[in-house]
């Protein structure tokens, strides 16, 4: 795993291929944002699909968490994916067959939207930084959501 190269360096690696739910693709990050998803999964996303859902969380969907680069827009500033401490989270595939994706349902009025603006809130206090569509133009498709260093809710 390429996970110590000039600046970037994970503290306790881990390849991720499922936590409380199986995982869209495999992942590389710290143990310590490995630990925070699973327990975000199990006692936030999983009970909010029930009650916004009707159904069960079968597969968390992700663009990524580790990858060796700065802030997009902020030169100089590395992003904690470069740490191993953030995932981008695309949405979710549920036990009923419906997809959720933040692209598609965070804007458009129904469960599907109340559920992740519910899931994004509870987020906060699982992680310190918690970016969603209405941060900026570069999270109009996921949740960012991270362990690092900086505390931020834009849920």
């Amino acid at each position: 795993m390429p996970v110590s190269t000039g600046a970037c360096s994970v503290e306790n690696p881990v390849q991720v291929t499922s936590a409380a739910v199986p995982w869209n693709q495999p992942a590389i990050m710290s143990c310590g944002l490995a630990s925070r998803v699973d327990r975000f999964l199990v006692e936030a996303a999983e009970p909010l699909a029930r009650r916004y859902m009707s159904t069960e969380i079968v597969r968390l969907d992700h663009f990524g968490a580790y990858s060796c680069r700065p802030v997009v827009g902020m030169a100089g500033r590395w992003s904690e994916h470069a740490a191993g401490r953030a995932i981008d989270v695309s949405g979710f595939l549920l036990k009923n067959g419906d997809r959720v994706t933040v692209e598609r349902d965070w804007t458009i009025p129904g469960p599907k939207r109340d559920f992740l603006h519910a899931l994004a809130k509870s987020a906060c206090d699982y992680f310190n930084l918690v970016l969603t569509p209405e941060s900026d133009k570069y999270h109009y498709n996921h949740l960012h959501l991270d362990i690092g260093h900086w505390r931020l809710c834009q849920a």
